[in-house]
């Protein structure tokens, strides 16, 4: 079967999905509401939480740093905007 990307699950709808899942962790039977909504599988939404966590922790600088400061308060920015 050939790999077929939805058209109407951009970018925005990804990060959404990841975002409602990361908010619904721990909560019993989430992510599979959620894949449910959006009519994706449960793995498709494990795998974006997977990717948004793994972006979040990756740190590039030694954390005593100004640039690693600053990417800190950066992420933490973007997270705040992806969850309002």
């Amino acid at each position: 079967m050939k790999f077929l990307r939805r058209p109407d699950i951009d970018h925005v709808a990804r990060v959404t999905i990841a975002v409602q899942a990361f908010l619904g962790l721990g909560v019993y039977g989430e992510i599979t509401r959620i894949a449910q909504s959006y009519q994706v599988s449960r793995l498709f939404v494990s795998k974006l939480v997977w990717q948004l966590l793994t972006v979040y922790a990756r740190q590039v600088c030694e954390p005593s740093s100004t640039q690693a400061v600053r990417k800190e308060v950066d992420r933490h920015i973007l997270l705040l905007r992806l969850e309002g």
